[in-house]
């Protein structure tokens, strides 16, 4: 919540209030709290400036909240200088303390891109080139580090997906708008990354693989499963696809502030195509995606995440189940970052996911809240995708730090939108505690206890074990 609130996003909501209401209230309440912050975090002092990556999303939303409020007469004398003065400090802050040793992902692009627009935006700044050259040169060179072959981003997690993406298309509009040329392949990593998000939603929300920790670039409230289909509606009017705009199903305000009201009537005019249904692999990240014509199941057959994991869960062989937009089989989610419990570690633990746990231990071994030891190697031994049937044969070593050791295989079978045959094995030798869980989507529950059968209230969807 410390981080949240201090990100100030919610200044930018106060100038969107006043700019389309017109009523001073919401401007005045805007100012209060500008200059009560900057009173009660002197420079450097306090939490709010021990990470570079909080003061990159502060300053962004300092850029917005002033550019929304545009050329308002109630903004207080004197006012744009101080606006200049902390957001060349906040620069000269990040510039400083790149995260490119401790954090060298999202951290680092999410500072890059604060570092491009201040450079950008405010000329006025003595260094504001050397910056907006250096912000744009670490955003170019990370899209080529952070996303995989396939389109996904390399910590393993839907949700920082999500993010890289937001921010990849943030800084992306500026570049264009600034008269910056956008390289060949950069856009290639961006469709990817948008085509790899229409994979994983075309059944419905995308599964919640990895870490979570809440938060957006431009709209901190649109933080849930259903908003990560946002960025397809920016991308389908960018790209001119009509399979995104089918998935999104109506434009977003986040893409109408960035690309204005035109881009309103180039979606609408944007012929919606229904996307393909056949399944498909994301091999570098290791999802297999058995689909059916209103159906999908996720195989996490990939790596636990990039170096020590920290932000990927222990999940290997984990599936996902949607249907006609509704989840069947979930991934929980992530619950919590820091706690007083344990509870981080079981939301992110094997037995927290659809996949085998072995002695009641995880896959790989915790070491601190964003970090694993012991990781597991994870093998897609076969991968079948045809037209009246799919199959699957992964295995894991995570357990072999076992005294006695023991391989996870796991085959999957789908007869399309029918049914899905699952067979766990535990390949070693002595006796093991050996755990199958199935986790359940809320939206459905057990109508009779004499069976396996699971449905949602209305029992247009459900899923029944046998």
């Amino acid at each position: 919540m410390t981080w949240e609130l201090n990100r100030h996003q919610h200044l930018v909501t106060l100038a969107k209030a006043y700019r389309l209401t017109g009523d001073e209230k919401y401007v005045a309440e805007l100012f209060k709290q500008w200059r009560h912050w900057h009173a009660e975090n002197p420079y450097p002092i306090g939490i709010n400036w021990a990470s570079s990556l909080e003061a990159g999303f502060r300053s962004l939303s300092w850029l917005w909240m002033y550019f929304v409020l545009g050329d308002s007469p109630v903004a207080p004398a004197g006012f744009r200088e101080e606006w200049l003065r902390a957001l060349g400090l906040s620069a000269r802050h990040i510039e400083v303390y790149l995260s490119t040793y401790f954090s060298p992902n999202t951290h680092l692009l999410g500072e890059a891109v604060a570092l491009f627009f201040i450079g950008t935006l405010c000329p006025e700044l003595t260094p504001s080139q050397r910056w907006q050259r250096r912000g744009w040169d670490i955003v170019v060179q990370e899209i080529e580090h952070q996303v995989q072959p396939d389109g996904l981003h390399f910590e393993q997690s839907t949700y920082y997906h999500i993010y890289a993406l937001d921010l990849f298309l943030h800084a992306r509009m500026l570049a264009v708008r600034s008269d910056i040329p956008i390289p060949q392949q950069f856009d290639a990593n961006l469709v990817k990354m948008l085509d790899a998000l229409a994979l994983l939603s075309r059944a419905g929300a995308p599964p919640q693989l990895g870490d979570d920790d809440g938060g957006r670039l431009f709209d901190p409230r649109r933080n849930r499963a259903e908003h990560m289909f946002d960025p397809l509606a920016t991308g389908a009017v960018l790209f001119q696809r009509g399979d995104w705009k089918a998935l999104a199903g109506d434009v977003r305000e986040e893409t109408l502030w960035l690309l204005g009201s035109s881009a309103v009537s180039e979606f609408d005019k944007l012929n919606a195509v229904t996307p393909s249904f056949a399944s498909t692999a994301l091999e570098s990240g290791g999802l297999y995606l058995m689909s059916g014509t209103s159906r999908q199941l996720v195989v996490d057959a990939g790596p636990q995440g990039a170096a020590t994991a920290g932000h990927g869960h222990a999940d290997a062989l984990s599936i996902c189940l949607t249907s006609n937009g509704r989840p069947l089989l979930i991934d929980p989610g992530t619950c919590e970052y820091m706690g007083h419990d344990n509870t981080r570690d079981e939301f992110r633990g094997t037995s927290a996911h659809n996949t085998m746990c072995v002695d009641g231990l995880s896959q790989a071994a915790v070491h601190g809240p964003f970090a694993w030891a012991n990781l597991p190697s994870v093998r897609a031994e076969q991968w079948v995708a045809g037209q009246a049937f799919d199959f699957f044969v992964g295995s894991h070593n995570g357990y072999s730090r076992l005294p006695e050791p023991v391989t996870h295989r796991r085959t999957v079978f789908s007869m399309k939108d029918k049914f899905w045959l699952v067979r766990d094995e535990a390949q070693g030798t002595g006796q093991h505690k050996l755990e199958l869980n199935w986790h359940l989507s809320p939206e459905i529950s057990r109508r009779d206890e004499s069976d396996l059968v699971f449905s949602s209230e209305n029992q247009s969807e459900g899923l029944a074990f046998l």
